[in-house]
C-alpha cells in the first residue's frame, strides 16, 4: 500500500497562527525527500469551530506553487470541493497544475463539506449529490474528450473545448465518496475512489463503503478492479500529547499509537484492498511528527 500526506493550510487549528508559504514549501520538501507517495491539499474557506473560525489559503494557488517547487512527488486536491467553482474552471485548473507539474497531478473532487463555509460565502447547500453527479460529469468529459456540451439541471456547456493539452495528458480524476448517490458518481467517472474519517479508521468503517462501490461498478457495467482506492486517516505515531489534546477539542479521533500499532490498524485497511493511504498530521504538527511517519511507508509496503 502506498503511504501519502495530506498537509494542512488552515490558521493553526489550535492556537490561531495561519502556516507561511516558506513553511509549507519547507514541509513539501521534506515530504517528497522522505520518500512519501503523494501529497495532497484541502480545499476549504471557513471552518466555524468552538475555537473561533479558522481559514484555509486557497488549495490551487498552493497547489500550483508546491507543483512548481517539487520533482517527482504527486500532488492532489483532497478534494476540490465541486460548489466552489464552475467545472470549466476545476478542468482549467487541473491541466494548469498537471502541466506546471509535469503530469504529477490527481484532480480530486468532493460534493462539499461542513456547511457552515457555504452559508458564509453564499454556496447553496440543496441537492448537493445531484449538482455533484453533473459537475463530476462534465468535468470528465473537458479532462478526456476535451470538448463537451451538457444541459442540465444545475450545470451546463456549450461547444466548451480544453485547449492547450497538458504535455503528460490530463490529470487522473479522484472522487470522494460515502453516500449512494455520490458513489454511484465515483463508479461511472473516477479512476480512483476515495474517503476520509476523522473519528473512525477501524477497517470495518471503510468496508460498506467498498462494497457499495463495487456494486454501483457492476451495475454501470465496470470492472470494480478498474477504480483504484484510497482513504484518508488522521493519525500520529507518539505524538506530543497536547497535539492530540487539540484535535480532540476539534470533535477529531485521530488513530494514535506507536508505531506497530499504527501500522496494524492501516494494514487492516489495505486488506480490503486499498491501494494507497493519504495521512493527515494531527493540527499543529511540524516536520517532527512527518518524519515519525516515514517509517510507515516501508512497514505497509
Amino acid at each position: 500500500m502506498d503511504v501519502g500526506i495530506a498537509l494542512w493550510t488552515a490558521d493553526e487549528l489550535v492556537e490561531g497562527r495561519p502556516p507561511s508559504w516558506p513553511e509549507i514549501a519547507t514541509l513539501a520538501a521534506l515530504v517528497e525527500d522522505l520518500g512519501f507517495a503523494s501529497l495532497w491539499f484541502p480545499d476549504h474557506l471557513l471552518w466555524k469551530l468552538p475555537v473561533g473560525p479558522r481559514g484555509f489559503l486557497e488549495h490551487a494557488t498552493v497547489l500550483g506553487a508546491v507543483a512548481a517547487t517539487t520533482d517527482e512527488i504527486t500532488i492532489g486536491s483532497a478534494v476540490m470541493c465541486s460548489s466552489f467553482r464552475s467545472p470549466g474552471i476545476a478542468a482549467k485548473i487541473a491541466d494548469t497544475t498537471q502541466e506546471v507539474s509535469g503530469g504529477r497531478y490527481v484532480l480530486g473532487l468532493g460534493a462539499g463539506g461542513p456547511r457552515g463555509e457555504y452559508e458564509a460565502f453564499g454556496y447553496p447547500t440543496d441537492h448537493l449529490g445531484s449538482r455533484f453527479a453533473e459537475y463530476v460529469e462534465i468535468v470528465a468529459s473537458l479532462l478526456r474528450d476535451r470538448t463537451a456540451s451538457f444541459e442540465g439541471r444545475f450545470h451546463s456547456v456549450s461547444d466548451a473545448v480544453m485547449t492547450p493539452t497538458p504535455e503528460s495528458g490530463p490529470s487522473p480524476i479522484l472522487v470522494a465518496a460515502r453516500g449512494l448517490r455520490t458513489i454511484e458518481t465515483a463508479a461511472r467517472f473516477a479512476d480512483e475512489w476515495n474517503w476520509y474519517t476523522i473519528d473512525d479508521v477501524r477497517a470495518g468503517y471503510f468496508a460498506p463503503f467498498i462494497e457499495m462501490l463495487d456494486e454501483a461498478c457492476e451495475r454501470f457495467g465496470r470492472d470494480p478492479a478498474d477504480v483504484r482506492r484510497s482513504v484518508d486517516v488522521m493519525v500520529a505515531v507518539e505524538p506530543a500529547a497536547g497535539l492530540v489534546e487539540g484535535a480532540e477539542s476539534l470533535g477529531m479521533s485521530p488513530l494514535v499509537g506507536d508505531l506497530d500499532h499504527v501500522a496494524g490498524v492501516l494494514d487492516e485497511i489495505g486488506g480490503l484492498g486499498v491501494e494507497e493511504v493519504h495521512l493527515y498530521p494531527l493540527p499543529g504538527s511540524g516536520a517532527a511528527e512527518i518524519e515519525a511517519l516515514a517509517p510507515l511507508i516501508d512497514r505497509l509496503a
